[in-house]
């Protein structure tokens, strides 16, 4: 829980969980339930969207994250969006070999994006500025 504790909020509890967690349970659960790991995968990429919402909320602070993956690392996110739902459609329609190493490539783009995406603004073991203060 390292990056939780740098109290970014891209890194927080629920953020890391989900990405961490959510691929940990995606890769257990499609050899014995592709579809159920369809499913998951595609409630894995909304909850992953989230991030974009922040763009609209005043009250996030300062979106460092969500300006990112909009701007600089967009052609990354998109690639994480195409594989995603790639490795979805696979988990449902193709066989597990392929589906697997679909979802391989789409995971390793949001572990990318997971560290990329993050504001630099704040190195950890420094004080909390107003946008960052709880």
């Amino acid at each position: 829980m390292i990056y939780v504790d740098t109290g970014r909020l891209h890194w927080s509890a629920p953020r890391c969980f989900l990405r961490m967690g959510g691929t940990v349970i995606l890769f257990a659960s499609a050899p014995f339930s592709p579809a159920t790991a369809s499913f998951l995968l595609l409630a894995k990429l909304i909850a992953e969207s989230s991030t974009l919402l922040e763009l609209r909320s005043p009250s996030k602070g300062p979106a460092a994250s969500a300006r990112l993956l909009v701007g600089p690392l967009r052609h990354l996110a998109l690639a994480r969006l195409g594989l995603g739902l790639a490795a979805a459609l696979a988990l449902a329609l193709a066989p597990l070999p392929a589906a697997l190493g679909l979802l391989l490539l789409g995971e390793l783009a949001e572990r990318a994006l997971f560290f990329r995406a993050v504001d630099p603004s704040r190195m950890p073991g420094m004080p909390a500025g107003p946008e960052h203060a709880h």
